[in-house]
């Protein structure tokens, strides 16, 4: 497993997304976001799309703490269970 981390094989980022109940979310939000842009002028549709851009950004940046976050804890709990009595 390390070795395919190093050689850049192991991407769990790749396994985001595949779920049936994202790929439902994923469809409603679409399905949302074309009937509101059907509603809006051109400056508002650039508007509304630089937002959901800004909002994809803020998430992927969650999502990177989150897996941070969890490696940490994951790696905290193997060194409890090694070391503590």
């Amino acid at each position: 497993m390390l070795k395919e981390l190093f050689n850049g094989e192991l991407r769990p980022v790749d396994c985001l997304g595949t779920s049936e109940d994202y790929e439902d979310k994923r469809k409603a939000a679409t399905i949302l976001e074309n009937q509101l842009k059907e509603q809006l002028n051109n400056q508002q549709k650039e508007l509304f799309e630089r937002g959901l851009e800004a909002q994809m950004l803020m998430v992927s940046a969650a999502l990177q703490e989150g897996y941070l976050l969890g490696f940490r804890e994951g790696a905290r709990m193997q060194i409890e269970i090694l070391f503590d009595e």
